[in-house]
């Protein structure tokens, strides 16, 4: 079977019209038809559809935090979280909306899930040096901000120092008002270039997809669902050794992600290393166990 298929494209017209949908940015109009594709409980298209159904509601929550509309926000975030709780970025941004609604425990907690999914996520890290900063803990909270920005480049910039040249001058509101900004930036081209990639990859142009999903790991390399799909498009233009490099990655990300398991089995058994293929597929499973692609392949290796 296509990788292709694999993404779910072609098989399901509610599917391919949230797809399009979605591509186009129209997440509002595109959440019904996934959520028509999730109530068919069809196991090869469902995971996909739940997956595009909890970014659609992500994407509306993170327009809805720009504009400052934290109580929208967390409607919108909390359901993300319901349908993909072991997204870093997403429980991240609930807890940048319950910052912005002055819940500080929720805030925490949020934060505190955030970082133990993924330890190395710099957009957390640099959050609670904030958070620290802003609860009075000043020097330790300035110490794990610069901290973050000697690994991140993207928070030891021009903004990151005008917010350190207010702190100071003893202006922390303003300081903080300028470190907030690096937090919203979240480098939105990154999902710009996911999406594209995407689209490519709906119509099998596989050296398209990759090069867009290379450019988004450029911005965000800690998305281990992007490496997932980087090592997918790999795998069908037959770089199986790249490919088992991007899987190795996404499972060092996140070692209980299914769909990274899965793809390194397939890239495995293409390699002719069976025995491993078969241990990968066996944690997919244990995973989650109606995984389409792991027991599938278990069954053809038995």
């Amino acid at each position: 079977m296509s990788i292709g298929k694999w993404f779910g494209f072609g098989l399901n017209s509610d599917y391919d019209e949230g797809l399009r949908l979605h591509s186009a940015g129209k997440y509002a109009d595109a959440i019904p038809f996934f959520e028509k594709v999730v109530l068919t409980k069809d196991p090869q298209i469902h995971r996909q559809a739940h997956f595009y159904l909890a970014e659609c509601v992500t994407q509306l929550g993170i327009t809805l935090l720009r504009t400052e509309d934290f109580e929208g926000a967390r409607g919108y975030l909390e359901r993300a979280c319901e349908l993909h709780p072991t997204f870093p970025d997403v429980r991240l941004n609930l807890a940048l909306a319950y910052r912005g609604l002055n819940r500080r425990t929720e805030m925490n907690t949020e934060l505190r899930e955030a970082l133990v999914l993924n330890p190395r996520f710099t957009r957390a890290q640099f959050l609670r040096g904030l958070a620290l900063y802003e609860a009075g803990d000043i020097e330790i909270g300035l110490a794990a901000m610069k901290e973050v920005g000697a690994s991140d480049p993207l928070f030891s910039g021009d903004r990151f120092e005008a917010g350190l040249n207010n702190h100071e001058l003893g202006d922390r509101g303003t300081a903080v008002a300028h470190w907030n900004v690096l937090l919203i930036l979240e480098r939105n081209d990154a999902g710009l270039f996911i999406r594209i990639g995407d689209q490519f990859a709906r119509k099998e142009l596989w050296e398209q997809a990759s090069m867009e999903y290379e450019m988004a790991l450029e911005l965000e390399p800690t998305f281990a669902d992007v490496r997932v799909k980087y090592g997918q498009a790999l795998l069908e233009l037959n770089h199986v050794h790249r490919a088992v490099a991007e899987f190795e990655k996404a499972i060092e990300l996140n070692e209980n992600y299914a769909d990274a398991h899965a793809m390194m089995g397939v890239a495995l058994r293409r390699l002719g290393e069976i025995d491993r293929a078969k241990s990968e597929f066996k944690v997919a499973v244990t995973i989650n166990p109606d995984h389409v692609i792991a027991v599938r392949e278990l069954t053809r290796l038995r």
